[in-house]
């Protein structure tokens, strides 16, 4: 329905933007979008598309996505959900499917290593087998051929949608002026019509501002990762006595790191206590990213961009470089400081098996819970507005309504960082932990599937 039939005024009178608009320090032009405006000054609440209605076709959805025997349904998930939406499952079909290669070459290697080992009566570990250099190759060149196969079919999709356009789907409606954007008022001088104007500088100087901040917090990331690896026992200059020889460890607390000798509370050699410490890094790394990411929310609207792309293209660069550096800062101090493969592996091996229940965890089982006590606070509105006299013919859309406007929406992006961060762990470590391909298939099939379980019954309709 047209905005004028909800009762948006889309003509404001100059007496009606004196009282509505001036007051809250809002300027409207002409090319901002309105909705977005009413959103961000809280006029509306959500604008959403609903799920009621379409039970039928949620139903067909989730019932086909746990079909693992056939190809995900990209064509429903598009005419329901929308491109976007569309376009992250076929990432993950195309992610899911490319993974086979990998898997099973780490999972050949893994049995031929066993074979001979059994046969020559050889002890040879994913260290010193000949096999493991080969296996880093066919990593290096399956990840360039996955990245430049899955473009294709990403433009191929955009094209036959009709979404394919200036040169990457959706171009033009990020290219957009953000009603945010703040600027003095300029003469173009190439056009002659009148534009806002931010100074470069000035912006250049919020960026530094961004990255000390950004810098100050991986910082902090750092030091709980070194209280983290003397908590397990991974820094001790008695592992490694001829290289600290008279020398002193820049990173090594005795008094954290004893917690992890034989009989102490991490006990590194308990199956079960020396995971301790790496659930609390695990868990210490999702507080910090979501702080994170309200931290980069605020210094990219202080950057004052002025179009939506570069707006999103900032706030991705930031959060991504935050996340990748809090997950992988700890393999590379451990590969290339402390010079450990066998470190490298057993900490490699827990965070991305810890992981892959965390992601299964956050993405549905949490939210979900959330969501049923919240419902349950809602029957018991429905109980009291029955008890004063309203009908229940007049509740369930009311109900309906509410319910899914107090839902979380689906943000998209931590889906797709989970995965680029995933690949990350199965491409860079590829020679320390050859099985990562194999066990990131099953987890990607439950994955995509919690997903599309998410999108039916946890959060708000994405906006097509």
């Amino acid at each position: 329905r047209k905005l004028e039939e909800l009762g948006v005024p889309l003509h404001v009178s100059n007496s009606d933007s004196d009282g509505m608009i001036k007051s809250r320090g809002i300027s409207i032009f002409s090319h901002d979008r309105l909705l977005h405006v009413l959103l961000e000054h809280n006029y509306v609440d959500v604008v959403c598309p609903l799920h009621g209605g379409h039970r039928s076709e949620r139903k067909a959805i989730t019932s086909d996505s746990f079909n693992f025997f056939t190809p995900l349904p990209i064509e429903k998930i598009r005419a329901y959900y929308g491109d976007g939406i569309a376009l992250y499952f076929a990432w993950m079909d195309s992610f899911i499917y490319w993974l086979l290669i990998p898997g099973f070459v780490g999972l050949g290697i893994f049995f031929l290593r066993k074979y001979e080992n059994a046969a020559h009566g050889w002890n040879r570990t994913v260290d010193d087998c000949i096999y493991t250099p080969f296996f880093g190759l066919v990593m290096f060149i399956w990840a360039i051929l996955f990245l430049r196969f899955w473009n294709r079919r990403e433009n191929l999709l955009a094209y036959e949608w009709g979404c394919f356009e200036g040169g990457g789907y959706g171009y033009s409606s990020f290219s957009a002026a953000r009603p945010e954007f703040e600027g003095v008022m300029k003469r173009n001088e190439i056009t002659g019509l009148m534009i806002k104007y931010y100074s470069p500088k000035l912006r250049m100087l919020k960026y530094i501002g961004s990255a000390i901040v950004t810098a100050f917090l991986l910082a902090c990331a750092f030091s709980v990762m070194i209280l983290s690896l003397n908590l397990q026992g991974y820094v001790n200059p008695a592992h490694d006595e001829t290289r600290w020889e008279g020398k002193t460890h820049p990173f090594y607390f005795p008094r954290l790191a004893d917690l992890a000798e034989e009989g102490q509370i991490f006990d590194m050699q308990d199956t079960i206590r020396s995971l301790i410490p790496v659930i609390l890094h695990v868990s210490s790394v999702i507080v910090m990213n979501t702080c994170y990411r309200s931290v980069a929310e605020k210094l990219t609207d202080w950057e004052n961009h002025q179009t939506y792309a570069s707006h999103e293209n900032s706030l991705i660069l930031k959060r991504f470089l935050f996340e990748a550096f809090d997950a992988y800062l700890i393999l590379f101090y451990l590969a290339f400081f402390e010079c450990d493969i066998a470190k490298l592996r057993s900490e490699l091996v827990s965070m991305f098996n810890i992981d892959v229940f965390r992601r299964v965890a956050l993405t549905y089982v949490v939210p979900k819970i959330l969501q049923l006590l919240q419902g349950n606070k809602e029957k018991a509105d429905v109980g009291a507005a029955k008890k004063n006299d309203i009908t229940p013919a007049d509740i369930p859309d009311d109900l309906r309504m509410s319910n899914e406007a107090n839902w979380d929406g689906y943000e998209q992006f931590d889906d797709y960082l989970e995965m680029v961060i995933e690949l990350g762990y199965v491409t860079l470590f590829a020679s320390a932990y050859p099985l990562a391909a194999i066990i990131a298939i099953m987890a990607n099939q439950v994955e995509v599937r919690i997903v599309a379980l998410k999108l039916s019954s946890v959060t708000r309709r994405p906006m097509p």
